[in-house]
């Protein structure tokens, strides 16, 4: 496994209370895998594994299948966390775990609202939950090219060093706006755990519908917020 000097070191910020939540899980279950040495890619394959069967859960009639579908999205949010922190711990973190680890989130996600979407339409047999779902999809996966987009492209210190030279009172003007804004990105928006924890309850408290209507508005909003924010940031960079 080769190892790469720029995403070694990479911790991901989990200042989002929704990750807090799962990140403090996690620190319970990593130092088990420590002590038996777990690879992170193995790791990342078992959370996916467990991601795949609670999406696939969604779609099955069988006794429980809401809880199932509920447990196994939870763990694999959770060891989506630790297998970051095994290879930050064992400093083998790499271009390839890095890409596994986006490659499970991304099929995890895109399944679940599919299989979601397919589950609500079997209950309902109304043609509005197909759009709904593609609604669904689309913002999400929007929103997140931008997170990504943001993460690799533009959230680096020559960005930052032009932002911060703008002109001052352009800066007064905007400030509470751009504080509005953060915070609204950092704790109401539809990241990667967020859908799965809001998905999640709604599954487990059998309102699959309700909770499709609601993660929908969210992605709607949460690409609109975060397209604004790198409006207010970056137009004058």
């Amino acid at each position: 496994m080769t190892k790469d000097s720029s995403t070694k070191n990479y911790i991901p910020p989990r200042e989002n209370i929704i990750e807090h939540i799962y990140s403090r899980i996690s620190k319970h279950i990593t130092p088990l895998f420590i002590r038996y040495k777990f690879n992170a890619n193995v790791v990342t394959v078992i959370s996916g594994s467990f991601g795949i069967l609670g999406a696939a859960f969604l779609l099955l009639n069988v006794p429980n299948a809401s809880l199932f579908s509920f447990l196994f999205i939870n763990l694999f949010v959770v060891l989506d966390l630790v297998d970051g922190d095994l290879a930050r711990y064992f400093n083998k973190s790499s271009l390839f775990g890095r890409w596994l680890d986006l490659f499970f989130d991304k099929l995890i996600e895109i399944l679940f609202i599919v299989f979601l979407t397919i589950s609500c339409f079997t209950i309902n047999m109304d043609m509005l939950v197909i759009y709904i779902g593609f609604i669904l999809l689309g913002a999400h996966l929007s929103y997140q090219y931008v997170m990504i987009a943001n993460l690799y492209w533009f959230d680096n210190k020559s960005v930052e060093k032009k932002i911060s030279n703008k002109d001052n009172n352009h800066v007064e003007n905007t400030s509470l706006i751009r504080k509005i804004i953060k915070t609204i990105m950092l704790h109401f928006t539809l990241k990667h755990s967020t859908l799965f924890f809001i998905g999640s309850l709604f599954i487990l408290f059998n309102c699959r519908y309700e909770g499709l209507l609601i993660l929908s508005i969210m992605a709607i909003y949460s690409l609109f917020i975060t397209v604004s924010w790198n409006f207010l940031r970056l137009r004058n960079k």
